[in-house]
This record gives C-alpha cells, structure tokens and sequence, in this order.
C-alpha cells in the first residue's frame, strides 16, 4: 500500500496492553544475540517495533525532508528569543530565522502578497543587530545585493524605439512631445533624432529626451539645441542616461523659437543593466 505522511503518526503496539520490554542500550547493539537460543517475547518485538516508529515519527516532526514534506516548526513572535524560529504573521510572508534573537542573525523571507505592496519576492538577508544587507529577489527578474543589481534579465541589450508616422507641428517657443516610449525599471541610454523643415534663417530649433512630456530647457542633460544660418531641412540628435526604479514614459520633446514643422523623429533606448 502507498505511503502517506499520516501513516507516520502511526506507533506499533501503542494501544498494546502487554507491558512493554526496556532494552538496554548495550542489549540494543548487540542485538538478538544477548538473549542467547532464546526466542524473543512478544513483548521485545513490539518494543523494537516502536521504537522505529518513534523514531521515523521523529525525523518527519523535526527535519525538512529533501524532497517534498513540509517544514514544521515553532510558529512564534517574531520579538521572541530563539536559536532557530519559523515565523509565519498574517500569512503575508513565511521567514526562517536563525540567530539569538529577530534582530541579530540571517534569515530568508519569501512573501506572498503583504500590506505594502510587496508581491512574490524572496529576502536572504544578513544582520549582526546593527548593520543589515540583504539579496533581494522579485517578479520583475531583478536580482540585487544591498540594493545594487546583481542579475539582469532578458531585456537588458534590447532596443525600444517608437517614430512617428506624420508630421509634428511645433508652435514658437512651446515645447512639445514629439513621440515616446514606456521604459522598465533599469539604467537606460536614450537617444532622440529629429528633423525639422526649416524655412527661415536664424532661428533656434532644439530637442530633449525627458521624463517629461512637452518639456525643453538648453540647461538640462539630454538636450540639444541649434542655431541655423540659412534655411534648409535642420537634423538634430540627442542622447542621455537614465536610472529608473519604476516603469516609466520616455518623451522625445522637440522646441523652436519660430513655428515650425517635425518632418521626421524618432526615440531608441537600450537597457544597460
């Protein structure tokens, strides 16, 4: 018959009403010869029998099997004291904690879904009761050691890139979003081309990767800015670094101090790390 993990529970001869044989430890070891030619009682079967048992009962109550099985424990206030603690606190996380106390020792977390947010990450962290780091895994394939990247997933080296399809008509001296893309959590190198119809000489035309939408300054990075002598088809190209911890919106911003037209434009961005 299959095994099954109840079938542990089950101790050979604990309901019997013969009283039970006490082995010593020596008779133990030596087995059925310290009892010479003499068949064994019923009583020493029994004993044998379920002191098996007890054991393998043991084994199953107190260690995590390799495969499979369930890891059991004291469940505890995370405040007590304890050489080695299973906490389990509203069902938002299981943590298995070995040191002198919550505060002072390594422990792994793996959360569920907990009141700030946190969803599907595991935790190994390491604390002496002062100073704490810790190995941080989340859904989002991000891996990092006290709070700086360690594993990159399979984004990184990809290019995201978005053109228009049609023209963008800018009004003098108000910027505006020429076209974007949405960007992962990562470092990130973004790059904006322009084209713009130039009619007149002398006159500014400038754009700007940004987090911004409808956004132009000449002081702030990834902005770029040209004056034209003579009138003409003007190319502009910008390119910048960002650092995002969220997902977020990348805008290709494009500016002129006269009304003029974006014939053509484009925004590429490749992940880094």
């Amino acid at each position: 018959m299959a095994i099954i993990l109840t079938d542990f529970d089950k101790i050979w001869a604990s309901t019997s009403p013969l009283t039970p044989y006490s082995f010593s430890d020596a008779n133990y070891e030596e087995g059925w010869n310290f009892i010479g030619s003499t068949p064994p009682a019923r009583q020493m079967w029994d004993s044998i029998q379920k002191f098996n048992d007890e054991k393998a009962k043991f084994i199953v109550d107190n260690y995590l099997a390799l495969s499979g099985g369930t890891l059991t424990g004291s469940i505890v206030d995370n405040t007590n004291s304890a050489d080695f603690i299973v906490n389990s606190v509203d069902s938002f996380y299981t943590e298995i904690n070995g040191g002198t106390t919550y505060a002072n020792g390594a422990w792994i977390r793996l959360n569920g879904k907990d009141n700030t947010g946190n969803e599907g990450h595991f935790q190994l962290r390491a604390n002496d009761g002062v100073n704490s780091v810790s190995l941080l895994g989340q859904p989002n394939g991000t891996l990092t050691w006290n709070g700086s990247n360690v594993l990159t997933d399979a984004t990184v080296g990809t290019i995201i890139s978005d053109s228009i399809s049609s023209s963008v008509s800018l009004v003098a001296n108000t910027p505006k979003t020429i076209t974007s893309v949405s960007l992962g959590v990562g470092t990130w190198i973004v790059k904006g081309k322009a084209y713009f119809s130039s009619n007149t000489a002398d006159r500014i035309y400038g754009i700007q990767v940004s987090t911004t939408a409808n956004d132009h300054s000449y002081s702030s990075s990834g902005s770029t800015a040209v004056q034209t002598a003579t009138t003409g088809n003007i190319a502009i190209q910008t390119i910048d670094f960002f650092v995002l911890s969220a997902t977020t919106t990348m805008y290709l911003n494009g500016f002129s101090n006269n009304s003029a037209t974006v014939t053509a434009g484009i925004i590429q961005a490749i992940r880094i790390v």
